[in-house]
């Protein structure tokens, strides 16, 4: 474990907040005032893009001339959110010859497919067709399109394959496919571009009818979803975003998310909220059935109309973490061997692993063992190997992927910096682990956890604290939530206690302070025999923490606690 101990005063909280933003790249006092802004600008140079006035052209001649269009969305919530907005950016302008189609996992595999293109055509004969976070890589299809005599469209963010950049749609709005690149919107997610788009159209041509605090709500959520980097315009659009699912009235205006609020019995909206709250039940029904309900959900007018979808995808989610549980203890022997073999990047596959729920299990063996994971399942009517990959820092994943595609060691696949989707044959597994591990850069170093650590001072109560974490708010990637470093803790246990009823043997870790029980931290040990060894020793302990609150209802009163599990703190 990596520390990094920022310098500061320990009796200002402001300096605090200074060192993070210092720390996270801010080197003048303007950027560090605009890291701390509550409510930062969102700078929207989208026009900048070659192919915007094109997209914009296509988009109003076809609003203007009442012709069909179709929005084609991926399946998942960055797909979905990005859908939504342009839905109800359509509907602003009076376009009522509309719809939109979002492709089956299994059935239609990912991505702009002919599969889910025959579909969509047969569904609705679209003339303009707009793809919402896929299609960059998709040559072939929008070619087949385009002599069928439908337009394109593309909205994307995925890294761009083919060389000359040359693309056969009407506008290719992916920042990643000219040169110079955009290097701010080059790091948004389809649900952020999809959000500018909208607003710099409904400027330019007036349409006052656009909603856009609801289109707010889904980029943000979108955005972090999708687990995009939350510096600059990211930060700030999920900033925005978060203020206004804070507030009762706007979000109303999204009947779908107050549903959504509801079914995972949410208090305060934060960062948390969007990533391991309504993300997930958004992504569950595209990941083991179709993405359709989600969509409903967030589309329905009333809350009447939105419970239903949203007790759906509860449902369905609960379902999907069962089947995870599964997944990642059949995973462990596997990822620990090549770990064991210095393998860089882990790839492990499983012929009963649902291909749906791969991604997110790559993403718990990438944040267990600190490095790229991918995840496979097996596809029997295709009969080949299909999965998902999630990276670190310093490994751009999709890239590796797409030359592995050049390099016929796949059969399909693309993706971006932190995450891939792929296929291959069974013979080429061994190819795969070979190529992935020789394009990694990185090193064993890389590979232990680093941690930012603000000194930590009982002259400042956990309130301060909490209030602090505030400030810095939204946690995520590129942003992560800092640790407090205590110094002369001491172990207290109990070690029987009661749980509904039932008698429970174990430790409960009490960490306190030596100037009064009053500073009391809780921190429940799931690792008994660990927890037992520490309080035997009896000594002053140096620790880091992940400070967070919680506020349990008993009756008659109502008690707060600053704890978490021993899973939140680390001791030095």
């Amino acid at each position: 474990m990596k520390l990094d101990f920022l310098q500061s005063n320990v009796n200002n909280p402001y300096e605090y907040l200074r060192s993070v933003a210092k720390a996270r790249g801010c080197g003048t006092q303007e950027e560090i005032d605009e890291f701390l802004n509550p409510l930062p600008s969102i700078n929207n140079t989208i026009s900048s893009l070659t192919d915007y006035v094109k997209g914009r052209d296509r988009l109003v001649s076809a609003v203007e001339k009442q012709e069909k269009i179709v929005i084609y969305g991926d399946y998942d919530v960055d797909g979905i959110t990005s859908l939504v907005q342009l839905i109800d950016f359509i509907k602003a302008t009076g376009h009522t010859n509309h719809a939109w189609f979002i492709p089956d996992r299994i059935a239609d595999n990912y991505g702009l497919t002919f599969s889910g293109l025959e579909k969509c055509i047969h569904d609705s004969t679209p003339q303009l067709v707009i793809t919402v976070d896929c299609g960059s890589n998709s040559i072939d299809e929008i070619k087949w399109l385009k002599e069928k005599g439908i337009d394109c469209i593309v909205i994307d963010h995925h890294e761009v394959v083919q060389s000359d950049k040359r693309h056969p749609s009407i506008a290719h709005l992916n920042p990643k496919a000219f040169e110079p690149v955009n290097e701010e919107l080059a790091s948004m997610c389809a649900s952020g571009f999809t959000f500018l788009f909208c607003e710099q159209i409904a400027s330019d041509e007036s349409i006052s009818n656009w909603n856009r605090n609801r289109s707010l709500l889904l980029a943000g959520l979108g955005t972090l979803a999708d687990v995009m980097p939350l510096v600059g315009i990211n930060r700030a659009l999920v900033k925005h975003s978060l203020k206004l699912a804070n507030d009762e009235n706007e979000l109303k205006q999204i009947p779908g998310l107050v549903a959504l609020k509801n079914v995972s019995k949410t208090k305060e909206v934060k960062s948390y909220t969007y990533g391991f709250q309504w993300g997930p039940r958004l992504n569950a029904m595209g990941r083991l059935e179709e993405a359709t309900a989600s969509v409903k959900l967030l589309l329905s007018k009333a809350q009447e109309e939105a419970e239903p979808y949203a007790e759906m995808c509860d449902r369905t989610n609960t379902e999907r973490q069962n089947m995870q549980d599964k997944i990642i203890e059949e995973t462990t022997e596997q990822a620990q061997a090549l770990v064991g073999l210095g393998h860089k990047v882990i790839v492990v596959v499983g012929k009963e692993w649902h291909t749906g729920i791969v991604g997110i299990v790559a993403s718990r063996i990438k944040e267990t063992y600190n490095r790229p994971a991918i995840v496979c399942g097996w596809h029997e009517e295709d009969a080949c190997w299909k999965g998902s990959g999630r990276s670190v820092d310093g490994f751009d994943l999709g890239g590796a992927t797409e030359s592995a595609v050049n390099e016929e060691i796949l059969l399909g696949g693309g993706g971006h910096k932190m995450a891939c989707g792929l296929s291959f044959t069974n013979e080429k597994l061994s190819d795969l682990r070979d190529w992935m591990n020789s394009k990694c850069p990185l090193t064993e170093d890389d590979f232990v956890p680093s941690y930012t650590v603000l000194g930590y001072s009982f002259a400042q109560p956990p309130e301060t604290w909490l209030d602090i974490y505030d400030k810095l708010e939204p946690f995520g990637n590129g942003n992560p939530k800092p640790l407090l470093y205590l110094q002369g803790t001491l172990m207290w246990s109990d070690e029987k206690r009661t749980r509904d009823g039932e008698r429970v043997w174990g430790v409960k870790g009490g960490f306190r302070c030596v100037d009064g029980p009053d500073k009391l931290l809780y921190l429940t040990w799931s690792d008994v025999e660990r927890a037992m060894t520490e309080w035997q020793k009896g000594n002053d302990y140096q620790m880091v923490i992940k400070l967070r609150k919680s506020v349990k209802e008993y009756p008659g009163e109502t008690r707060t606690y600053y704890n978490r599990d021993v899973e939140d703190c680390e001791l030095l």
